[in-house]
C-alpha cells in the first residue's frame, strides 16, 4: 500500500532552480551592463534585482531582452548573456504555467 503525498515532486523543484538560475542570471546581466554599456543601463531605468526594481524599469529590461537592440552594441559576450537569460526565462515561465495548471 502506498501514501499519497502532497510533497512537491522534482518538477517543482527543477523550476525553483530554474528561477533560482534566472534571478542570478538577471543580476548578472544588470552588472554587466552597467559596467560595460552604461548608457543602456542608464536609458533601461538603472535597474537593480532589488534596490531600483519597478515595474517601469521590469518592463524595459523584458523589452530590451526580447528585442534586438542589444545587436547595436556589437558585443558578443552580451548576446550570449542575453540568450541564456531568453532560455532561462522560458523554461521558468512554462514551468510555472505547468506546475498551476496541472492537478495535485
Amino acid at each position: 500500500m502506498t501514501v499519497a503525498s502532497n510533497a512537491p515532486g522534482p518538477f517543482f523543484w527543477g523550476v525553483i532552480a530554474a528561477i533560482i538560475v534566472y534571478n542570478g542570471s538577471i543580476a548578472y546581466l544588470m552588472r554587466y551592463l552597467r559596467q560595460r554599456h552604461n548608457e543602456t543601463w542608464v536609458a533601461l531605468g538603472s535597474p537593480s534585482l532589488f534596490l531600483n526594481n519597478s515595474i517601469r524599469n521590469s518592463i524595459l529590461m523584458l523589452r530590451y531582452l526580447f528585442r534586438s537592440d542589444y545587436r547595436s552594441l556589437g558585443d558578443p559576450s552580451l548576446n550570449r548573456v542575453i540568450w541564456t537569460v531568453r532560455t532561462l526565462f522560458t523554461i521558468a515561465g512554462v514551468g510555472v504555467a505547468v506546475n498551476f495548471l496541472r492537478p495535485l
